[in-house]
């Protein structure tokens, strides 16, 4: 297996255990449900926001739609934490699960 197969590999498994938990997050965590839920209303309130995420262009940002961009990043650092935090506990839960036929 050559060193790009094995990152293939690696990065598709990542990849799956990543949506995992993260729709386990949704479903059990209800704090970080509604997290994302204001982070993508936010986004969908604020035509300068959502340009600023989704577009690879310059956007002035009015004081107000700075304030919006502010709230929106402290929201994402507090999902992110999140995820990271539950992507920790699975890797600590998986390794000491006994692995048959490995």
């Amino acid at each position: 297996m050559s060193d790009s197969d094995y990152f293939s590999e690696e990065m598709t498994k990542f990849m799956e255990l990543d949506s995992e938990v993260m729709v386990r997050l949704k479903e059990e965590n209800a704090e970080y449900a509604d997290l994302c839920d204001k982070a993508a209303r936010l986004v969908d309130a604020c035509p300068a926001l959502r340009r600023l995420l989704k577009e690879d262009a310059a956007v002035a940002l009015s004081e107000e739609d700075a304030v919006v961009f502010l709230e929106y990043r402290g929201m994402m650092f507090r999902i992110e934490n999140m995820e990271r935090r539950a992507l920790y506990l699975q890797g600590q839960k998986d390794s000491r699960t006994p692995r048959i036929g490995t």
